[in-house]
């Protein structure tokens, strides 16, 4: 929030564009969570990274396609951002109820300081029960920039929510 507790528009922060297609190859560290609508973490991140103003130096992973930053919770309500109310630190890479004990979530880093991306992979995840979706793709955070991209391989088109 601004000084007069109002709250910038998404613009001030994030524009949206396209991006050239390209899943990171990662080996990284098995995200740990199972069960249906949970979290795991938190997760340190190897650097600082600012979103909506706020700089957060962990985060954690939603086994439904998501991210939060600050602190965890079950499942998170979808909504628009930023926001003056719960939850406003989240980035959605298909956001819908998947199953993490079919497929794999995984996080870790590439690159070298300053130039390093955080990557969260979602690995051939299947949906709990809308049918035979498969979700893969990444979430990568971009140190110095604060860059955000969303990498989709595959999502079924039932989707009913997809956020950015």
């Amino acid at each position: 929030m601004n000084a007069t507790g109002t709250l910038p528009s998404c613009s001030s922060y994030y524009s949206v564009a396209t991006t050239t297609y390209g899943l990171q190859p990662t080996t990284g560290f098995v995200a740990g969570i199972s069960g249906d609508d949970t979290f795991g973490g938190p997760y340190a991140l190897p650097f600082a990274f600012n979103f909506y103003g706020t700089t957060y130096n962990d985060l954690y992973v939603g086994t439904n396609g998501y991210l939060t930053f600050g602190s965890g919770s079950g499942d998170r309500i979808p909504q628009t951002y930023p926001s003056a109310t719960a939850p406003n630190n989240m980035i959605s890479l298909a956001y819908c109820d998947l199953n993490p004990s079919v497929g794999s979530i995984t996080y870790g880093t590439i690159g070298t300081a300053p130039n390093r991306i955080f990557v969260i992979d979602f690995n051939n995840v299947l949906e709990f029960s809308a049918g035979p979706g498969v979700h893969t793709g990444q979430i990568q955070l971009f140190e110095g920039t604060n860059r955000i991209e969303i990498h989709v391989a595959s999502v079924t088109s039932h989707v009913q929510r997809l956020l950015v």
